[in-house]
C-alpha cells in the first residue's frame, strides 16, 4: 500500500478496514514517504474495521477533526486556494439499518459544517447497479444511499478505470474509490 501512496503522491488518501488498534506517526511517515503530512486515524476495534485519513499538510491545513467508529471528519483549508473544506473518510456498516443511521449522522454534519466536502469510502453499498458486475443490489439500500447523496448536496464523480478499480477472477469489479 505504501508504495502505491509514495508513488500517486496524491494531497489526500483515505484508508479503510486498517485493522490496527493503534497507529503510530512513525508507521503514517512510512506509508507516506516524508514528513509532509498530517493524519487521524480511527483505531479498529478489536481488529476490524479501523480508519487512516492522510493528506498532504502543505496542501490542505486542518482546522479542527473528529473521529467516530465509522468516520473521520477534517475540516480545513485547502493552502493554496484557501478554500475551506471538509474531508471526510468512511467505513459503512454492511446493514441497511445501521447504514440508514450512518447517513442520518452524516447529513447531521451537513449543517455544522457548510463549506465544501470531500467524502471518500467504503459505502458497502451502491447507488447504482452499474458501479459493481456480480452483485445481488440491495434496492432499498441504494435508494438511502441515493438519498443521502442529495442530501449532502453531493456529486458522485463516477471515477471508473484501472486507477480506481480493481478485480481479479471469480471476484466482484468494484470501484475502489467512491465519492
Amino acid at each position: 500500500m505504501g508504495r502505491v501512496i509514495r508513488k500517486t503522491r496524491e494531497d489526500i488518501c483515505f484508508l479503510q478496514e486498517i485493522k490496527l488498534e493503534s497507529v503510530s506517526i512513525e508507521s503514517v511517515r512510512k506509508l507516506w514517504g516524508d514528513n509532509s503530512f498530517d493524519f487521524k486515524v480511527s483505531p479498529a476495534m478489536e481488529k476490524s474495521g479501523g480508519l487512516l485519513s492522510i493528506w498532504d499538510k502543505n496542501s490542505f491545513v486542518r482546522d479542527s477533526g473528529m473521529c467516530e467508529q465509522r468516520f473521520i471528519v477534517v475540516a480545513g483549508k485547502w493552502a493554496l486556494e484557501g478554500m475551506e473544506a471538509v474531508l471526510i473518510n468512511i467505513y459503512a456498516p454492511n446493514s441497511s439499518t445501521d447504514q440508514r443511521i450512518l447517513w442520518d449522522e452524516i447529513i447531521g454534519l451537513r449543517n455544522q459544517f457548510n463549506s465544501a466536502w470531500i467524502i471518500g469510502g467504503d459505502f458497502n453499498v451502491i447507488r447504482n447497479r452499474s458501479e459493481r458486475r456480480n452483485y445481488k443490489s440491495n434496492e432499498e439500500g441504494s435508494k438511502e444511499f441515493g438519498e443521502f447523496i442529495d442530501k449532502c448536496k453531493l456529486i458522485d464523480l463516477s471515477l471508473v478505470g484501472g486507477k480506481f478499480t480493481w478485480f481479479g477472477l471469480g471476484c466482484k469489479r468494484s470501484r475502489l474509490i467512491d465519492f
